[in-house]
């Protein structure tokens, strides 16, 4: 049920489904105000059903690929830079150091609704 729920929001912000893994899913949208409203709103239908949930966001250039890491085995991830088999490098600022900025300057999120995206585990 929560999936189907899920899914329906990532059609209602005109996302696409890329993967769904049993506990969770992976979508890709067209930018991220779109994403993270999305999150927001996954939460909202999770909270009713009872349940919790977690959101990640990439908003840089990225591809969706499917790698089969020697590891943890086949994954498909969005990464920018896929160097040989399984190996996944950032070469961009440390993961999460903008996000202050995405959120207010880029997306015009208040500091009310981040704090309350924090507290729904959305960011």
């Amino acid at each position: 049920m929560a999936e189907v729920c899920a899914a329906a929001e990532v059609g209602r912000f005109r996302g696409r489904v890329v993967k769904q893994t049993g506990g969770g899913m992976l979508a890709a949208f067209d930018g991220p105000a779109r994403a993270i409203r999305c999150a927001s709103a996954v939460a909202d239908v999770a909270r009713l059903l009872g349940l919790e949930v977690r959101a990640g966001l990439h908003a840089g250039e990225n591809e969706i690929v499917a790698i089969d890491d020697p590891e943890v085995g086949p994954i498909t991830t969005a990464a920018p830079f896929v160097a040989g088999l399984g190996v996944i490098r950032h070469l961009g600022r440390d993961l999460g150091v903008d996000n202050h900025r995405i959120y207010g300057d880029w997306l015009g999120l208040d500091a009310e609704k981040r704090t309350r995206l924090r507290a729904d585990g959305v960011i």
